[in-house]
């Protein structure tokens, strides 16, 4: 749990997301997460 979600947004996110992403291929890794859609599925839907 975080106090300061922007902080990790913007530094640790990409250090846990290099592990997770090797682990979870499938799933949407956003390059830029505080300007990405949340979703509930795998992939957002592209139709938005």
């Amino acid at each position: 749990m975080t106090a300061d979600l922007r902080s990790f947004w913007s530094g640790t996110y990409f250090e846990i997301k290099k592990d997770l992403k090797g682990r979870y291929p499938k799933h949407y890794w956003p390059d830029d997460p505080l300007e990405a859609t949340a979703t509930r599925k795998v992939r957002p839907d592209r139709n938005l």
